[in-house]
C-alpha cells in the first residue's frame, strides 16, 4: 500500500537550545534583525543552524523553504546542499554519470567554510550548479548573513563538519514508495528522464 503522507519530521538540538519554533508566532521570540555583513562587534547572538536532511524526495527543501517563510526572509536563509557539487565540466560527457547521492561528489570542505563565515557576520558568495553542464559557478551576488540558517541536502548529517556546526538536526522521514512516486513526478517533468533511467539511478544510487 503506498503511503500517504510522510511520518513527519524528527528534531534534534544542540544542548542549552531551546525548541525550534515553527510556529509564526513564536518565530519573533528568537530572532532578531539580520547581521550586516561586517565581522562582529560586541554582544551579538550566533546564528542558529538548522540542518534538514532525508531521503531523496523526502520533502527537504519544501519544508527548509516553510521554515524559511516563518520567520521572513530578512530573518532566515536557506543554504542547498546542491549548490556545493563539485565541478564536472572538465568530464564532458561522462558529467551525466556523476552519483550526485555520493559524499564525493560534495564539496564539503567549502560549504564548512562559508558556514563558519556565515557565524563570523560575514557574506558568502552565492553558488549555482548547472547539473545539464556540470558548471558550478559564482554569478557574482553574495548572500548576507542571517539570524536563522537552514542547511538542506541529502547527506549533510552524515558528515561530521557540518553536522558539528549545526545547532537543531531535523531528519524528514518519509516511506520509500512516497518518494519514489515523488521523484519519478519530477524527473519526469523537470529533468525528461525516461521511468527506466530514472528507476535505474534510484535503485543503484
Amino acid at each position: 500500500m503506498l503511503a500517504e503522507a510522510p511520518r513527519g519530521p524528527q528534531q534534534e538540538r544542540a544542548p542549552g537550545r531551546a525548541a525550534l519554533p515553527l510556529d509564526p508566532g513564536d518565530a519573533s521570540v528568537v530572532c532578531s534583525p539580520p547581521d550586516t555583513g561586517q565581522p562582529r562587534e560586541g554582544p551579538l547572538p550566533r546564528p542558529l543552524l538548522v540542518g534538514v536532511a532525508g531521503g531523496t524526495s523526502a520533502g527537504k527543501s519544501t519544508f527548509a523553504i516553510r521554515i524559511a517563510e516563518k520567520f521572513g526572509a530578512a530573518k532566515a536563509i536557506v543554504i542547498a546542499e546542491s549548490s556545493y557539487y563539485r565541478d564536472s565540466s572538465s568530464l564532458g560527457g561522462a558529467a551525466s554519470a556523476v552519483n550526485f547521492d555520493h559524499p564525493d561528489s560534495i564539496d564539503f570542505g567549502l560549504m564548512e567554510r562559508h558556514l563558519r563565515l556565515l557565524i563570523d557576520g560575514r557574506e558568502i558568495p552565492r553558488l549555482v550548479y548547472h547539473r545539464d553542464t556540470g558548471v558550478r559557478e559564482e554569478p557574482g551576488d553574495t548572500i548576507a548573513p542571517r539570524r536563522v540558517v537552514i542547511v538542506e541536502g541529502i547527506l549533510i548529517l552524515a558528515e561530521p563538519k557540518i553536522r558539528d556546526l549545526l545547532d537543531y538536526k531535523i531528519f524528514i522521514d518519509a516511506d520509500s514508495d512516497l518518494r519514489f512516486i515523488r521523484r519519478l513526478g519530477r524527473d519526469l517533468t523537470e529533468k525528461g528522464m525516461d521511468f527506466e533511467e530514472i528507476c535505474r539511478g534510484y535503485l543503484e544510487k
